[in-house]
């Protein structure tokens, strides 16, 4: 990673990638995405939000 940091013309920062769960699915039907929020638990253990006319749901 540091090289493609060099390549920007970045120092290094130390960036480590992680892999994530997603996972997508329709909308109800009749649903209306456009009003729809980005929505977190209390904990924010996890969010849903619209995404590509359907529903995104990342642990």
């Amino acid at each position: 990673m540091p090289q493609i940091a060099q390549m920007a013309g970045l120092g290094y920062r130390n960036v480590v990638p992680f892999r994530r769960t997603a996972v997508t699915f329709e909308a109800p039907v009749g649903s209306n995405l456009h009003h729809w929020p980005m929505t977190f638990d209390v904990a924010e253990t996890f969010y849903f939000k619209p995404e590509a006319r359907k529903v995104m749901v990342l642990p």
